[in-house]
């Protein structure tokens, strides 16, 4: 499954990727457009892994995000969410969305899994939610 908030996205960008890279795709693949608020109703299952890029720009999203993760997200469930350190103007940045998780998934662990400087761009990471180690 796949989700964006602009259903021009899926349909010119994402379905175009997902049928040239993947042309054995089964017919179940589901494309969903709009805010996450609205995605675990539509969805309707919960999943083993999500993967998400470029979703935590703006620190006011990012509450709902967490919260769509942990809807959607098994329990045993893992998540990973590549993003820059810090966007420029709007605000967000890891180190922000580190701070929402620990407040609002405390059963949760998030982690840095990877940190790329190439010294030319913005640094980047990639953040693993995963289930609280006991």
């Amino acid at each position: 499954d796949f989700q964006d908030y602009n259903e021009e996205v899926l349909k010119e960008v994402c379905c175009l990727n997902v049928l040239v890279n993947c042309p054995n795709t089964p017919s179940a693949v589901r494309y969903f457009s709009g805010d996450w608020g609205s995605l675990a109703a539509c969805t309707g299952k919960v999943y083993d892994v999500i993967l998400t890029a470029e979703t935590i720009y703006d620190d006011k999203s990012s509450g709902r995000l967490i919260a769509c993760i942990d809807d959607i997200l098994k329990p045993d469930g893992v998540a990973y969410i590549a993003a820059k350190s810090y966007y420029f103007g709007v605000g967000g940045s890891t180190r922000q969305f580190e701070a929402q998780v620990a407040k609002l998934l405390p059963r949760r662990k998030l982690e840095q899994v990877a940190l790329i400087q190439d010294g030319s761009s913005n640094v980047r990471e990639i953040l693993r939610l995963s289930p609280e180690v006991a």
